[in-house]
């Protein structure tokens, strides 16, 4: 212990000598283990904490799955929840879902809120029961007179007062009745998420029997014992049973079950967290490479005082000791500052994140933090540090002593040399897939397919007690539509089923004809959604060939449809413009043929993230769409454009609320917040790797420039000329940045493949950014170079041969 001690004192004062050297290295590491807490503590916050749910480890989510149709992730139907409940051994409960919006009028203005319709066994399932009140029976989720709602804690005090006979209070939703049973605890919350009201439900015979209605989500509370993955493969069994019993509900549809708490974060944004970790852990191996090559350098200058501490009787283990004890403490000091550094940058992180992304409070420098932050150093302490300390030991010092101390044996530059190389290999690496998703998410912050400027929406949802059968509906829009266009405030109006960037789920089967007919349970599937007229104007998205929707397209009108580019090449490929071709919608009432009329520009439905998918827009005024998205675009006061909205929807129905007033910058930059996030932190690594990658090279070539000091001051006393010398000192560092960056591209070209599904208009091979990163590393080693190159110019050649 008391070695231990005198060896820390000594490596401390032997690292305060050495200033710059020290604060190089220390900088360095603070800034490999700096990003890599500040990103732990992102995904241990975000991505390992649990639900705040009782055992929330047991619960799992249920998803359709169509491998034959490329299909992952998908809403399930009743039919099939049902038959996997009544059939499964590996799941205790299991209850379908959806998310909704209903109109509430307690006091005042109606008001649209979220709400979750559930079945049966959905608080039994999370474990949560009211604080107040009851949940539902499981005679309240049939159809009936009698309607029922559990409210959350916070409408109860905003919209009720906090009322204490609130059970039992009757309360207008979507224009009927029902009675509240029950109000949920203050900090009940469902998947971070914050629904105000729970609805049960309520379903008809064909919505329950129907195997391709898939319009719900499920989740379910494994059984003790069980696991998810038997759980999963269980599932997987009775869906083909399903299918042998319901053939035409679909050929190939399987389910996919998984943890629950891989639903709370979508799969971009956790692909997003964990590229950004594994870039992160890139950093710190490039700091670990190069603080390996400083300290190797700055062992070499101290060969003489080794050799004499083993002339001493020091054994090699004695003295690899104390190299690695300075290791440490350079470490333990890069670690500090890393703290230091992770203490500012994780509120920085935080509001740069969305606001309502989920769990983004539990991002914090917490203890979890500081044990990997403590880790991380013991551990960049001893990689940084073994190698050094066994290549400055094995076996040389004797013979150091006798050579008085100069220079460092060939095999140590050798070394030094192939550590820089692999340095910036690295950097290339991580600079190339950096590059390639940066060009990715850029490409979709840059083009969404439409003009967002100037425009406002709002959501309108039709309560089937007012409006319901398909002519009511279409009328109600109509002449919301009417009233909007007239408006002077208004340039264009329309209306969308699916807002861009809103990860629209609907999904049709269609019969293509002059194509042989599929299968029944096999037929082609499409996305789909109702437009009203102008949608397309409005929204600025390009009509490639054929026409845009009009007034006339109602429901006296021959049905049409305009298809989007990726429908165009998938269902007809060997048609450039498959305009006046016809398909027939399956299990829709209107059995009529619908003629292609228009081709528009592929946009982004289905997520940020995710390539466009097959879709088709059918007119609002031939469908019967009970919710729509109203969507106006105005000239400059974006403000007077909500007030317009709600005028329109007031002049029909004074009791209709608009929802979700926004305006589309709003909406984008919600969406796209992740990306935006995810480039921001990949840019600023990639501008670390290049610093970092600088750094080594400048520190090799430093010791290398001074390890020739002789020879350079010899050239220089017999004539040589300045830029001899230049290409002396100067052509090392060029030859280890082209080595590096040779090797990086190699191991790039092998590597970025695998990034391929989570690349969006960019190839893994991408030219462009194999040559971006392939010159910002060059330009960084050039000036790497530069004040070597200066420090050999300015050698003095008469004191070398004085000294001589």
């Amino acid at each position: 212990m008391a070695n231990l001690w005198g060896d820390i004192r000594f490596a401390v004062r032997m690292l305060g000598r050495q200033k710059l050297l020290t604060a190089i290295a220390a900088i360095t590491l603070a800034l490999g283990m700096g990003v890599n807490t500040t990103i732990f503590s992102t995904v241990s916050g975000i991505l390992w904490h649990s639900l705040p749910y009782p055992s929330s480890e047991r619960l799992v989510a249920i998803w359709g799955q169509n491998q034959r149709l490329s299909f992952n992730q998908v809403n399930v139907s009743f039919r099939e929840t049902e038959y996997y409940r009544q059939n499964s051994k590996s799941l205790e409960a299991l209850a379908p879902y959806r998310w909704t919006q209903v109109g509430l009028r307690a006091a005042g203005s109606p008001r649209s809120i979220q709400a979750v319709e559930t079945g049966e066994g959905f608080f039994r399932i999370l474990q949560q029961a009211p604080a107040m009140g009851r949940a539902f029976l499981p005679e309240e989720q049939l159809q009936g007179d009698k309607r029922v709602a559990v409210i959350t804690a916070g409408l109860w005090q905003r919209e009720f007062g906090g009322d204490p006979n609130i059970i039992g209070r009757e309360v207008l939703i979507d224009g009927r009745t029902h009675n509240i049973l029950g109000v949920l605890p203050p900090d009940f919350s469902f998947l971070y998420s914050r629904p105000e009201i729970f609805l049960p439900l309520r379903l008809t015979p064909e919505q329950r029997d129907r195997r391709d209605f898939r319009a719900f989500r499920a989740i379910g509370r494994l059984a003790p014992g069980k696991t998810a993955a038997q759980a999963d493969a269980e599932l997987k069994t009775l869906a083909k049973g399903l299918e042998e019993l319901d053939p035409a509900g679909g050929r190939g549809w399987s389910a996919e079950l998984r943890p629950l708490e891989l639903d709370v974060i979508e799969r971009g944004a956790r692909i997003s967290i964990l590229t950004m970790f594994g870039a992160v852990f890139g950093v710190l191996l490039i700091a670990c490479a190069n603080v390996a090559s400083l300290l190797l350098a700055r062992g070499t200058l101290r060969q003489r005082e080794l050799a004499i501490r083993a002339s001493l009787g020091a054994g090699q283990s004695r003295i690899a000791g104390l190299l690695m004890t300075e290791s440490l403490v350079l470490s333990l000091l890069g670690g500090v500052l890393a703290v230091v550094f992770a203490w500012w940058a994780i509120p920085v992180l935080r509001g740069l994140a969305p606001q309502d992304f989920p769990r983004l409070d539990l991002v914090q420098l917490d203890a979890a933090a500081l044990g990997y932050t403590f880790l991380i150093c013991l551990i960049t302490g001893l990689v940084a540090g073994a190698f050094p300390a066994w290549m400055l030991t094995r076996g040389e010092l004797s013979r150091t002593l006798r050579e008085g101390g100069r220079g460092g044996t060939f095999s140590r530059q050798r070394v030094l040399r192939s550590l820089v190389t692999a340095e910036i290999a690295l950097a290339m690496v991580l600079l190339t897939v950096t590059g390639l998703l940066v060009r990715s998410l850029a490409g979709q912050l840059l083009d969404a397919g439409f003009d967002r400027s100037n425009l406002m929406t709002g959501a309108v949802t039709l309560p089937d007690s007012l409006y319901p059968d398909k002519r009511r509906r279409t009328e109600f829009f109509r002449a919301a539509w009417d009233k909007l266009r007239n408006d002077g405030r208004v340039v264009n109006a329309s209306a969308v089923q699916t807002l861009p960037l809103g990860g629209s789920s609907s999904w049709i089967p269609i019969i293509i004809e002059g194509q042989p007919a599929l299968p029944e349970g096999e037929r082609n599937l499409t996305g789909y959604m109702a437009v009203l007229p102008g949608y397309f104007e409005t929204m600025r998205i390009p009509i490639l060939a054929g026409r845009d929707f009009t007034a006339n397209d109602n429901l006296d009108g021959e049905p049409v449809a305009i298809i989007n580019q990726t429908m165009a090449r998938r269902y007809w490929p060997d048609d450039r413009q498959p305009l006046g071709r016809r398909l027939r919608l399956v299990n829709e009432t209107d059995q009529r043929p619908v003629t292609v009329a228009g081709i528009a520009r592929d946009v982004h439905h289905n997520g940020a993230t995710r390539p466009p998918r097959p879709e088709m827009y059918i007119p609002a005024l031939q469908s019967n769409q009970a919710s729509l998205y109203l969507v106006v675009r105005t000239r400059r006061d974006i403000a007077s454009a909500a007030s317009a909205i709600r005028d329109a929807v007031w002049s029909v129905d004074r009791n209709q609320p608009v929802a979700q007033m926004q305006t589309m910058d709003e909406l984008f930059d919600r969406r796209m917040a992740g990306p935006k996030v995810t480039v921001q932190i990949l840019g600023f690594v990639g501008v670390l790797a290049l610093l970092l990658s600088g750094l080594g090279i400048y520190g090799v070539l430093s010791y290398l420039t001074s390890q020739r000091s002789r020879e350079i001051g010899i050239r220089m006393a017999m004539g040589a000329e300045r830029g001899h010398i230049v290409s002396l000192v100067a052509r090392h560092g060029l030859i280890l940045a082209a080595a590096g960056l040779l090797t990086g591209a190699t191991g790039a070209a092998a590597i970025t493949p695998l990034i391929r599904n989570i690349l969006d208009g960019v190839q893994p091979h991408d030219l462009p950014s194999f040559a971006w990163s392939g010159a910002a590393l060059a330009c960084t080693a050039i000036l790497a170079c530069v004040f070597p190159v200066a420090r050999a110019l300015r050698c003095d050649p008469v004191r070398i041969l004085r000294e001589e």
